[in-house]
């Protein structure tokens, strides 16, 4: 047992010395994303994982929203629940501009749920681990010239179609399967309700939605309950029936969409956008 901790202690040390440089150099990518977001004065946010970063077009819903918005796309790869609420707090805290945001609904990781990670502090050392490069990351903050352009986002390895299949079943039962409890008392709704609070005594419109390709069960387990308590005022449904969605000519690996499938979520998500009453 003390030999297992002690190789464990080290091999923390280990990354932790090749995390330094980077850590001391370079913005890892949430304060990146924050940094360009305080840049501009944007009022429409979207806020989730690297489902979101991958789906979401900020200039073409722009346009389709005729301009109503003017977005930026603030997914991070492998952005965890109890971070995401973190940073759009900070967001709807600082800015002045701020008028809608639009916020992933997902389940923690395979390993860990949500209320694991909230009552833990592994999200902290998984964030101090999440690889950071020297490079600029990856998005779709471009302008809206570009973004119907064939681009390099294409199939990356290959694709499972039995793994397609079994996320879209997630995301269709998120509207179809029955619900026997609800998270009155589960931290995600908690943090929930308190960013409604925060937005709406800002005058902010919050929604949130379901990203395409959940993963697994138990995340669906996660974000069901949780999307079917929320009111209709707050929830932006887009993709659930959606089947170009679940193609292999649509995504980059198993749960993330390429080019081609960003330009159709893009599109529900303007839909669902241009449908709300104000």
């Amino acid at each position: 047992m003390r030999k297992t901790a002690q190789k464990l202690i080290l091999f923390l040390s280990l990354l932790a010395l090749i995390k330094l440089p980077f850590a001391l150099f370079y913005l890892d990518e949430q304060n990146f994303r924050k940094a360009k977001f305080s840049e501009n004065k944007y009022d429409t946010v979207f806020i989730g994982s690297s489902r979101t970063k991958y789906a979401v077009m900020p200039s073409y819903f722009d346009a389709l929203t005729e301009r109503q918005t003017k977005s930026y796309n603030f997914g991070v790869d492998a952005g965890l629940p109890p971070q995401t609420f973190d940073w759009c707090e900070n967001l709807i805290e600082s800015s002045q501009s701020l008028r809608y945001v639009f916020f992933e609904l997902s389940g923690g990781i395979k390993t860990m749920s949500f209320t694991e990670l909230e009552n833990s502090q592994n999200h902290l050392a998984i964030d101090f681990f999440r690889p950071q490069m020297p490079i600029q990351y990856f998005d779709y903050n471009f302008p809206f010239e570009n973004v119907l352009e064939d681009g390099e986002l294409e199939a990356k390895i290959p694709v499972s179609p039995e793994n397609i299949r079994l996320s879209l079943s997630f995301n269709q039962r998120v509207e179809n399967d029955l619900v026997s409890s609800f998270p009155s008392k589960e931290n995600y709704w908690v943090r929930i309700k308190r960013l409604i609070e925060l937005a709406e005594a800002k005058q902010i419109r919050v929604f949130f939605f379901v990203p395409p390709r959940l993963e697994t069960e138990n995340e669906l387990k996660t974000v069901l309950p949780i999307y079917r308590e929320l009111e209709a005022k707050y929830k932006l449904t887009v993709n659930h029936y959606e089947q170009r969605l679940y193609e292999e000519e649509t995504s980059i690996n198993d749960f993330h969409l390429n080019r081609a499938g960003a330009v159709i979520f893009t599109e529900n998500m303007a839909q669902a956008f241009n449908e709300l009453n104000f």
